[in-house]
């Protein structure tokens, strides 16, 4: 691994920790291979959520559905725990109204574009 790739994925995992996503769900890290795929290949995220949980579930072994269903709780879960503080500020304005929450791809998206632009300012 490069020292980029170990700093990317450091504020993957540091990101959804302090969006309160729970780190023993099946979806904490299959969200974090998501979004590091994401900052990776930003086509991930313009082609939709299909090609990505099929490669997510490719490297974990699993079936698709079971990475949506995986995330889409973890995503939930956090929203919970976090009771909305930074969770919101975070996704503001990015809130399904029917959920709630962002939807799977809103979430990896947002994620990945703001850790793809921290590493490109070096911070």
């Amino acid at each position: 691994m490069t020292t980029y790739e170990i700093k990317t994925q450091t504020e993957i995992y540091d990101t959804l920790l302090k969006l309160s996503a729970p780190p023993h769900m099946p979806g904490f890290g299959y969200l974090a291979s998501a979004i590091e795929l994401a900052v990776a290949e930003p086509d991930y995220i313009s082609s939709g959520t299909r090609k990505l949980y099929v490669e997510v579930a490719r490297q974990n072994d699993v079936k698709p559905q079971s990475v949506e269903v995986s995330i889409r709780q973890t995503i939930e879960e956090a929203k919970n725990r976090d009771g909305m503080s930074e969770f919101g500020e975070y996704f503001d304005g990015l809130m399904n109204p029917e959920t709630g929450r962002p939807t799977n791809l809103v979430f990896i998206s947002t994620v990945a574009k703001r850790v793809r632009e921290k590493g490109m300012a070096g911070e």
